[in-house]
């Protein structure tokens, strides 16, 4: 979920057909929490109990934010992995129980190969207890973490820079490369090696976006976590933007980060496209990295945004601020 600074060049126009909702835009949203600039917040995990685990680029810390609905949010430092200069992405594997992708970076988009590592963290009880997984010497740039349901203890994980998906056994500490298909890997002229970026799976289906191709996939896996007898990658949609991770909501569309672009789609599952927040020229929710829906009664149709302030893209060139956490109210868009 990195983007260079030559991103800032990308056009915010989006050239999927447009979504038409029934709702006004741009959608209702507020500013939960924000951390001092400059501070770039890379994924977002939520708890059962409505707590938000966040992952930390610019430092190698987990923070969680106790109490996002109400008007006093409490943020704690979880942990904080020495042997790491970035966390990456986040996934729940069973209640309370989360696996993050980490590594080195020698600049924005730029992994350290070598360095990248998995671990799990336990939040059930009064301290948490974090356990290292497993390194993935020959990953270049792991970035979004899945959790494949029908198997427990067991997570997809994107690497930007190899266009390849890995499969983690947490259990048994064990990995392999579960896919890897054209429509994954980054342009081969590209300066910066960003490609899958961030993973879902929705009703059989592995949906990831290619940041430099602006395009959101799809394909069918089985319950293993490879690609299924017979299926072919379907195109959801090709923008002009610069596009991160996401979230899917129960009736399949995609509502994705644009961090170069300062904002989020709502993509329908026929590949209509809308910006619901923000614009290249807003700080609503600049350098959007990742999004994830809450999950109490209060806040299952609030879209938690979090960001990394535009550090890799400035707004207008040259506006920064600290990452944040933003609240999107959708429940009146269709």
């Amino acid at each position: 979920m990195l983007l260079s600074l030559a991103l800032a060049l990308f056009s915010s126009a989006i050239s999927a057909a447009p979504l038409e909702p029934r709702a006004n835009l741009p959608l209702p949203s507020r500013a939960v929490y924000q951390f001092s600039n400059p501070n770039w917040i890379e994924n977002i995990a939520v708890r059962s109990n409505g707590d938000l685990l966040l992952t930390m680029l610019t430092t190698p810390e987990l923070y969680q934010l106790r109490e996002a609905q109400g008007p006093s949010p409490q943020l704690e430092l979880v942990h904080s992995f020495d042997s790491l200069t970035g966390l990456m992405g986040i996934a729940e594997t069973t209640q309370d129980t989360f696996i993050v992708a980490g590594g080195n970076f020698s600049s924005p988009g730029v992994g350290v190969p070598g360095t990248f590592s998995v671990w799990e963290i336990k939040v059930c009880g009064r301290r948490p207890e974090v356990s290292k997984v497993v390194d993935i010497p020959e990953a270049v740039f792991l970035n979004g973490v899945v959790a494949n349901s029908l198997i427990m203890d067991e997570v997809l994980i994107a690497d930007s820079s190899l266009g390849k998906v890995f499969k983690v056994n947490v259990k048994e500490k064990k990995y392999q490369v579960a896919i890897e298909l054209p429509e994954m890997a980054p342009p081969a002229n590209a300066a910066i090696q960003l490609g899958i970026n961030g993973v879902h799976i929705q009703n059989g289906f592995l949906y990831w976006t290619n940041t430099l191709l602006d395009t959101l996939f799809r394909v069918q896996i089985n319950k293993n976590g490879i690609v299924a007898v017979g299926a072919k990658v379907e195109t959801v949609a090709t923008t002009t933007s610069s596009l991160d991770d996401f979230a899917l909501d129960r009736k399949g569309t995609s509502w994705v980060t644009t961090n170069g672009n300062n904002s989020v789609l709502a993509i329908s599952p026929n590949g209509k496209s809308v910006v619901v927040a923000g614009s290249i020229s807003e700080l609503t929710v600049a350098g959007a990295t990742a999004a994830a829906f809450g999950r109490t009664p209060k806040d299952r149709d609030i879209l938690y945004v979090v960001t990394s302030g535009a550090l890799a893209a400035p707004v207008n060139g040259t506006i920064t601020e600290g990452g944040k956490i933003v609240a999107i109210n959708t429940k009146d868009f269709a």
